[in-house]
Formats: C-alpha cells, sequence, structure tokens
C-alpha cells in the first residue's frame, strides 16, 4: 500500500519505511534542499511525460512559490528554485493536486527516463511500459531503500536512453530484433549501467524486469557495498549478478554473457539524439522539439506551452534529458510562439549545445555566474557540446563525451570528458 499525500506536514518519511543512506541528498518534492538563492525541490516526472494541465500547475507554482522558473534536469524532471522555507506545504499540496506527487515515500525513487519520441518516429512506444512500471514501483515499499540518484530506464530501440547508462534499463524490439538480437516482436532486453545483457522478457513483462534488477541490486549493495547508490559503484563481480532476482517466468539465459552468437549490433549512442525543430513522418509534422536556453525558462513561457495543447492527453508534452521538450500535435502557431518566448528550434544554434550548472549567486560554492558567461563560451567553442559548471564538482553534466569548462575563480579550465 503505497503512503498518499494527506492532511499534516509532507516532510518525513512514515514510521518502519526504510530510507536510503542519509548522505543521500537529493532534492525531492517535500525534502527540500537549501542553496544561496533559497530552497530547491526536484519534481520527478516518470519519464518526462506530463499533461498541458501539469505543466501549467508547474508554472504557477514556480510564479507563487519559487523564483519564477522551471529548471529542466540531465534525467528529464523538473526543479523549482527560490523557494522560501515555509512553503513545503503549499508546494506538496499543489503537485498532489495536479497529480504530480503520488506518494511520499516513493518521492525520489521515480527517476525513469525514457525515449522521448517513442510512438512517433516508427520507433515502438514506451508510454505502456512506462505506465505499468511506475504503477508497479509505487506499490513496492522495498524499494523506497533506493537512493535518490539510481536511474531506470526503458529504450524504445534507438540507444538515445541506453546512452545514459541507467543503473537499470529495458530495451524493446524494433522490426522483431532486441538491438540486432533477432527474438520476436515481443521480446525485450536487460540493460544494466547502459550495458546490454542476454536477460530477455516478454514486452508486457518488460517492467517486471525493471523491478526484479532493483530488489537484486539493494540485494547485493547490502552484501558487497553498502554505501553504493548506483548499479556501478558495485564491485564488478557483483555487478554481474544484477539479473532479476524476484519470481516470474522463466528467462532466456539470464547469465549468459553476450557474443556474437547473438549477431549484435551496437547500439547508436549520440549525445543529444532528439534533434529540435519540427518531428515529421511521412512528411506530415507529429510534434515540435523545443530546447529550454541552459535547462530553463520563466512561468510565462511554460504557460505558453501548456496553452499550444489543444487536448488534455497525458503524456502529449515531455520532458526529455537533453534539457528539451516535446510537444505532440500541437497549434499550428507552435513555432512561431516557442521563438517570441526565447526557446530554440534549430540544432546549428550557439546554446543548443549548451549545458551549465545554477551557478553564481544561486549556489553557493560556484566561483562564476556560468550562465551570464556561457553565450561567449558558446561563440568560442561552436558546435561543441559544452557543459559549464560553477566549481569542479560539475553539476548536471553529461554522461556523454562533451568539453567541460569549470571556473577557478578568475577565468574556466577546459577538459574534455
Amino acid at each position: 500500500m503505497r503512503t498518499e499525500v494527506g492532511p499534516g506536514r509532507p516532510n518525513a518519511y512514515p514510521s518502519g519505511v526504510p530510507r536510503a543512506s542519509a548522505d543521500d541528498r537529493c532534492p525531492g518534492a517535500v525534502r527540500l534542499h537549501e542553496a544561496a538563492d533559497g530552497f530547491v525541490g526536484r519534481v520527478r516526472i516518470p519519464g518526462g511525460r506530463i499533461s498541458p494541465s501539469q505543466l501549467g500547475a508547474l508554472a504557477s507554482l514556480a510564479a507563487t512559490l519559487g523564483d519564477g522558473h522551471l529548471y529542466l534536469t540531465s534525467r528529464g524532471n523538473v526543479q523549482l528554485r527560490g523557494l522560501s522555507s515555509g512553503c513545503g506545504q503549499d508546494l506538496a499540496d499543489g503537485l498532489y493536486a495536479a497529480g504530480l506527487l503520488p506518494s511520499l515515500t516513493h518521492d525520489r525513487v521515480r527517476n525513469v527516463v525514457a525515449s522521448p519520441l517513442g510512438g512517433l518516429t516508427g520507433h515502438p512506444a514506451t508510454d505502456e511500459v512506462l505506465h505499468e512500471f511506475d504503477e508497479a514501483l509505487l506499490e513496492d515499499p522495498g524499494l523506497v531503500a533506493l537512493s535518490g540518484r539510481f536511474l531506470f530506464g526503458i529504450d524504445n530501440g534507438t540507444g538515445d536512453v541506453l546512452a545514459l547508462a541507467p543503473d537499470v534499463a529495458v530495451v524493446l524490439p524494433v522490426d522483431g530484433t532486441v538491438t540486432g538480437w533477432t527474438a520476436g516482436t515481443d521480446v525485450a532486453r536487460l540493460a544494466i549501467a547502459g550495458e546490454l545483457t542476454a536477460v530477455t522478457a516478454p514486452v508486457d513483462l518488460a517492467a517486471d524486469l525493471l523491478i526484479g534488477a532493483a530488489h537484486r541490486f539493494l540485494a547485493l549493495r547490502a552484501e558487497h557495498a553498502p554505501n553504493a547508490w548506483r548499479a556501478k559503484e558495485l564491485p564488478a563481480e557483483a555487478r554481474a549478478e544484477l539479473a532479476p532476482g524476484r519470481p516470474g517466468p522463466q528467462l532466456d539465459n539470464p547469465l549468459e554473457p553476450l557474443d556474437a552468437r547473438h549477431d549484435l549490433r551496437e547500439v547508436t549512442r549520440t549525445p543529444s539524439p532528439v534533434g529540435l525543430g519540427r518531428v515529421a513522418v511521412d512528411d506530415v509534422v507529429r510534434g515540435v522539439v523545443a530546447g529550454a536556453p541552459l535547462g530553463s525558462a520563466p512561468a510565462e513561457a511554460w504557460l505558453t506551452i501548456a496553452g499550444l495543447m489543444s487536448h488534455e492527453v497525458p503524456g502529449s508534452i515531455r520532458f526529455t534529458p537533453w534539457r528539451s521538450v516535446v510537444l505532440i500535435d500541437p497549434a499550428p502557431d507552435a513555432e512561431s510562439l516557442l521563438r517570441e518566448h526565447g526557446f530554440l528550434l534549430d540544432d546549428t544554434d550557439p546554446l543548443a549545445t549548451v549545458t551549465a550548472c545554477i551557478g553564481k549567486p544561486g549556489c553557493g560554492k560556484a566561483l562564476a555566474d556560468v550562465r551570464a558567461d556561457a553565450p561567449a563560451l558558446a561563440a568560442a567553442h561552436p558546435g561543441v557540446r559544452l557543459h559549464l559548471s560553477g566549481c569542479d564538482r560539475r553539476c548536471g553534466h553529461p554522461t556523454t563525451p562533451h568539453l567541460s569548462a569549470v571556473a577557478d575563480g578568475t577565468s574556466y579550465t577546459l577538459e574534455q570528458h
């Protein structure tokens, strides 16, 4: 039974529910993080899927309780900044009313990325698996022990999510194959820390693959590495045992290593596989992908996006891990309105490949106002995937290859990662 938001201040876990390590300080919607510009709340949005009314609610909360902006994260989640110390109840109530906080106990573990163009470009839709998994996660009290950094993934066969190296992920089949391995049209494959395994199961059991692997991670962590937050932090021999650990159907070769017998093709891994601009299928425009400059935009701009959607369809707006937003079948004037509000619609825009932490003055550890410095650095390194950091913690940096610019107090140190 999940613990739902109700009367009372939602800032503590119910007694008897296991928690992740106290050193895990990832913010959530009910456990806020104190920063130099106020408190920060992070709203987990599984798969980045959100409805127009939910986006409107988030924008309104940012305007009334925060600094008036929404900030996209590298996991397709949303942050509110500049929150006051006494607004926790109002924030939780607003998120609950919008359907964005279904559980207090599972708030910080709903870290799920899913291919944002699934179902639009000839690749499988991920929505059904995503919904089934989120429901199973919310109903599983044992998984509250996961850290706020543990990441689940659902890849539609393009490799976009796999490139983010989720701790556990499933890859859905495309045209009867699972990333090159002929396995039937209804078979998904498990991946651990971004690496494919030989574990497969019918697509309708893909959620069970994820749940089982997460339970196995917790068991292996307790045995081998109690301080591990993520799968890659387990010893190699323990990581190799991350096969589903809950009762279920017999899986094909659950621990068999991949080899040439499977005729495996490497999944394409690109730093930003979701290009900006129109999404067209057979010359029919199905959507628009808009980039948020440096991952943020004011509440007014997000309210405009919500107003571009003529139908209240869950998931018709999709935040991506590349700090952009996909609009499915928006109004005809969507592109012009998006440009008016500063969104990026062209991959050649100097800021299209640039990300940054919050920097000064929002972060007390930052040595520079990285957002003010971003345009000049972007112009000096055109077309390069660039991440600016206010200090050597490099918060929010991409997991894929990029040029890192770290403030040192007087200038920036550049390193290739």
